[in-house]
């Protein structure tokens, strides 16, 4: 193989030395270079919708973080009798009788309340101003639509 590259003119030594540099790039290209370029390509992709997802996840995790602030915000600092008298009274339900126990939990007696109201009023306790409600108990009052009921909450829960 030398005696024939020796054999050749200067100019066609130049040419095979070229081509076959050429050819060498070629294949380190192919077999080393396109691979990682590719992969490369495949993690940019993957690193985006990653932060993407993640910058989902955080904004989702700041409109809660916003909701509890401005539901727990309203109940914050107010004692569970308070509270329980105020949102009743927004929702024209009537106290019968209110019984703490310690110092976040309370049972409160209702008559003749409207069922839709009750409901309605439960639902604000709880995702309104961050109350459970642990328990409830109903019973049905004279006037269709109406009940008797006592509800046991925890504040702080």
């Amino acid at each position: 193989m030398k005696e024939w590259f020796n054999e050749l003119e200067r100019r066609e030594q130049w040419i095979v030395i070229v081509g076959a540099a050429t050819v060498l790039l070629y294949v380190l290209y192919s077999s080393v270079l396109a691979p990682i370029n590719d992969k490369i390509g495949t993690l940019q992709l993957r690193n985006k919708g990653a932060a993407e997802t993640l910058q989902a996840i955080q904004q989702g995790a700041q409109e809660i973080k916003a909701l509890r602030g401005a539901s727990n915000g309203s109940g914050r600092g107010v004692n569970l009798s308070k509270m329980v008298d105020q949102s009743a009274a927004k929702f024209n339900i009537r106290v019968s009788r209110f019984q703490p126990s310690g110092n976040n939990e309370a049972q409160v007696w209702l008559e003749k309340v409207d069922f839709n109201q009750l409901i309605a009023w439960l639902d604000q306790m709880e995702n309104g101003y961050g109350v459970a409600v642990s328990n409830v108990s109903m019973n049905s009052a004279n006037n269709p639509g109406t009940v008797n009921a006592r509800v046991r909450f925890r504040k702080g829960a």
